[in-house]
């Protein structure tokens, strides 16, 4: 039997977020970035899995503050003149196309020079400064390339400008083509391994030069970890094998970036419109009157787009039932067709992929290096917590059908649920959604955002509104640390609301990972929330909490890094996302709420109604829980089975009846939409894993009665946050709580054993 309480980590793995499945059937949405689109650089080790997809960053203009460090840097024996060059150019990447292709260029080629500077060095490896040359070198093509991934990925995802965005996906498939080349090149590897051979690891696995050599010098344990992760980057990628094979896999890279760039387009492009005509408007029942006239032009028709505004609102308050079946058709054929062949494409290529560098399929290569180990583990974890809840899924689903009944709801239809779900929640708790939703607006949570944060990590922001942004609304916030005298750390950029051509969805995209003497972090949270003067659900005031953890986590964890490879996010795939999930506790704290929620009488949200809407959101946790393993398992078996028999549809179908608690309806196709499949592959089980351990940090060490203690807080950064990749997962969770971490917490909220003495979140799928 899988054994819960006894999950240890074996390595370290990296980035993405959220999610564009259904939100009203996990309760949240959440898709990279973090959501999503988490790429995979492969001198960083991740080419491991994926091909380099499409990596998120931003076109924000630098300030002064950020000036490469070239008094510092220009000393290093790895520097050279292009860095600066490159550098001193970054700060006009969002001007137009022309630039960015120019400045991309000039990425690639700086990053050329400094591999042909690896293959050129003349030192023997015993000469003291072979390892700062070398590993010197490799960090700064990490950093040249995941500064063109991370621009390149947030201007296709953000720019208005197609021209831009479309500059911005060539650059992200050159930077590719580069790391793929670079990492099956074995004249690099083996200058790497001729290096690795004249050092050994004493009893302290401290690195010392071999006692043979005529000069003694420790390796310390950051550059013998970044030295390894090197050479299993490599190994990994396939560089030991032969050179036709070789050649094979950098052709199979290149159409892997190609093919995930156009499934993230096309679903980019693909907003649907329902419009309901006068004579019609008697569907509309339910809806919020406003939210009616908003989107009412002056013909008297009616139109809805399948973005998370109009969405979430038809699906949880519109009585009738043609129309939220309309819309959630609509939603979920969404780059269908197109997108069903393109993905049919990327997992043939991976599966072809995964047999040439011998795994038995994708899924296995993706989860060898991740703190779940295999694809085995990842099987027995989803099948403990299923079996937990199985009496729990059938109770709710028949509570909620029989409450319902009698107004004609069958709430094992997908698109009931949500609107079930909330009649339920009125009729048992007299909760009235819309009461709720006039306490929230996306203002006052990103104020309740902030002020947290600023409480908990001793930091503070500051918006900079000279700094140049790649659209009129996107906020800007520089970021600064009163542990160092304000020193400032960060810049955190807000692209909250709905755009044609925008990402779909919620994620943080890095713009900058953090590197000591060379840059400070930057990341964008990517959004699709509601603008003033509508209202914002609870639910997307969660999503604000969980996007910003990772934001957190990037700028925290990317301070006095020496790797770039180690920087913020880049911790183990399975582990990054269990500092945002725990952050999602605080808004379910009635403290936390009633300090930032304001109705229009400029009341906070009363104590009663927080109790009620937290009775409310912990009903259905069963059914949202075994509808996040049914995506877990779709995104795992997908990259089990041989794509070469495989009809996506009814896979789907067969899938759905075996693990969702909602019927398959049928004319949908919402794999064509679930970003995740090209992000995360066949990790989506990584939001059950994380839940695991964040409930274990949190239980741990912040319930009860330290949600707001300073030390507490402290620790958390120091321990968790700070090292980013530089240590083990495992081991950065044992530091803060003093034991091996074990999923004992999860376990007993999906069993209702938890007492209520601390906020709980209900929430389980965000990117």
């Amino acid at each position: 039997m899988f054994e819960l309480e006894k999950l240890d980590d074996s390595g370290a793995r990296l980035l993405e977020d959220e999610e564009n499945l259904d939100p009203t059937l996990e309760v949240v949405e959440g898709s990279s970035s973090l959501k999503q689109q988490r790429r995979f650089n492969q001198f960083q080790k991740c080419i491991k899995y994926f091909a380099v997809i499409a990596i998120l960053a931003t076109t924000i203009a630098l300030s002064a503050t950020y000036v490469f460090h070239k008094s510092d840097v220009a000393s290093s024996p790895s520097y050279l003149p292009c860095d600066g060059s490159v550098e001193d150019r970054f700060a006009n990447f969002a001007r137009d196309a022309a630039s960015l292709v120019s400045w991309c260029d000039a990425v690639i080629s700086c990053a050329e020079q400094h591999t042909s500077a690896m293959l050129s060095f003349n030192g023997n490896a015993s000469t003291l400064n072979a390892v700062d040359v070398l590993l010197g070198h490799a960090n700064r093509i990490d950093w040249l390339i995941a500064n063109a991934y991370d621009l390149a990925g947030l201007l296709q995802s953000v720019h208005p400008a197609q021209d831009v965005a479309d500059a911005a996906t060539n650059c992200s498939l050159s930077a590719g083509a580069f790391a793929s080349r670079i990492g099956l090149d074995p004249d690099v590897y083996l200058a790497l391994m001729n290096l690795n051979q004249s050092v050994y690891y004493n009893t302290t696995r401290e690195i010392r030069r071999d006692a043979n050599a005529t000069a003694q010098y420790e390796l310390n344990a950051l550059d013998a970890r970044y030295l390894q992760a090197q050479l299993d980057g490599f190994v990994s990628a396939g560089v030991n094998l032969d050179e036709a094979t070789r050649n094979t896999l950098q052709q199979m890279d290149s159409t892997l970036q190609t093919l995930s760039a156009q499934f993230a387009q096309n679903i980019a492009h693909a907003t649907s419109v329902i419009t309901v005509p006068p004579s019609e408007l008697g569907i509309l029942e339910g809806l919020d009157p406003g939210f009616i006239n908003e989107r009412t032009d002056d013909t008297g028709t009616a139109s809805f787009t399948t973005d998370y505004p109009d969405y979430i609102p038809i699906m949880h308050t519109a009585k009738n039932e043609s129309l939220r079946r309309a819309m959630y058709l609509k939603f979920n054929t969404r780059a269908f067709p197109d997108n069903e062949e393109v993905l049919l494409q990327i997992l043939r290529h991976r599966w072809d992929k995964a047999r040439l560098l011998g795994y038995a399929d994708f899924a296995e290569l993706a989860t060898s290096g991740n703190m779940v180990r295999n694809a085995s583990r990842v099987q027995h974890y989803l099948n403990t917590i299923g079996a937990l809840l199985e009496d729990a899924v059938d109770s709710e689903m028949m509570m909620l059908n029989s409450s319902t009944a009698t107004h004609g709801v069958n709430v094992f239809k997908p698109y009931n649920y949500a609107y079930g779900h909330a009649l339920y929640s009125n009729l048992s708790f007299a909760l009235n959604s819309t009461e709720v939703a006039s306490y929230f607006t996306t203002h006052l949570t990103l104020q309740g955002v902030l002020s947290v944060a600023s409480q908990m990590y001793n930091i503070s922001f500051t918006q900079n509104t000279a700094v140049p942004t790649w659209y009129s609304d996107v906020l800007a916030y520089d970021i600064y640390d009163k542990n160092q005298s304000n020193k400032l750390i960060g810049r955190a950029y807000l692209d909250l609301y709905p755009r044609t051509a925008k990402f779909k969805h919620a994620a943080m995209f890095p713009i900058r990972r953090g590197m000591a003497d060379m840059q400070i972090p930057e990341a964008a949270l990517v959004c699709n929330f509601p603008k003033a003067p509508a209202q914002m659900s609870f639910g997307d005031a969660v999503t604000f909490f969980h996007e910003f953890g990772h934001l957190l986590h990037h700028v925290l964890g990317g301070q006095d890094q020496q790797y770039i490879g180690f920087s913020g996010i880049a911790t183990a795939w399975d582990f990054v996302e269990a500092p945002s999930q725990m952050f999602e506790h605080w808004p379910h704290s009635a403290a936390t709420l009633q300090s930032f929620t304001r109705n229009a009488a400029g009341d906070p949200i009363p104590s009663a109604l927080v109790r009620t809407l937290l009775q409310s959101e912990a009903f259905g946790v069963a059914v949202s829980t075994q509808q996040q393993i049914f995506y877990a398992f779709l995104s795992l078996k997908l990259h089990q089975v041989n794509p070469y028999h495989l009809n996506i549809t009814e896979f789907v179908v067969n899938l759905t009846m075996t693990y969702s608690p909602f019927d398959f309806v049928a004319g949908s196709h919402f794999v064509a939409s679930f970003g995740h499949l090209d992000g995360y592959g066949p990790l989506y089980y990584t939001y059950q894993w994380s839940l695991g351990i964040a409930d274990d940090m949190f239980y741990s060490e912040f319930c009860p009665g330290k949600m707001q203690d300073d030390v507490t807080s402290n620790a958390f950064r120091q321990t968790v946050l700070a090292p980013g990749g530089r240590e083990n997962a495992a081991k950065m969770v044992s530091n803060f709580i003093g034991r091996p971490w074990n999923a004992s917490a999860y376990t007993s909220f999906l069993q209702g054993r938890l007492g209520s003495s601390c906020a709980r979140h209900f929430t389980h799928g965000r990117g």
